[in-house]
């Protein structure tokens, strides 16, 4: 859930570009490609492998919250329009 400018809460779930990142890239944990995104509730960078369906777009969740309930984010390829 996020909240509206009138401060009530939505289930709007945020869109968000990924920039896709190789395997090879040094500095990355991740042995497959990864994509980074600025995350919409805590404004950092974050890294996602691949998703449930194998590949980098498509909805995934929010880690940075502690534990609340979240709708997560959706990724999209950069040159998408959101």
């Amino acid at each position: 859930m996020k909240a509206n400018q009138a401060g009530a809460m939505t289930s709007e779930i945020p869109v968000v570009r990924g920039r896709p990142i190789p395997p090879s890239r040094p500095l990355t944990r991740f042995s497959c490609w990864t994509v980074e995104i600025t995350c919409p509730y805590c404004g950092r960078r974050h890294l996602h492998g691949l998703g449930a369906e194998g590949d980098l777009w498509g909805h995934r969740v929010a880690h940075c919250v502690g534990g609340k309930p979240n709708p997560g984010y959706d990724i999209i390829p950069p040159e998408e329009v959101a």
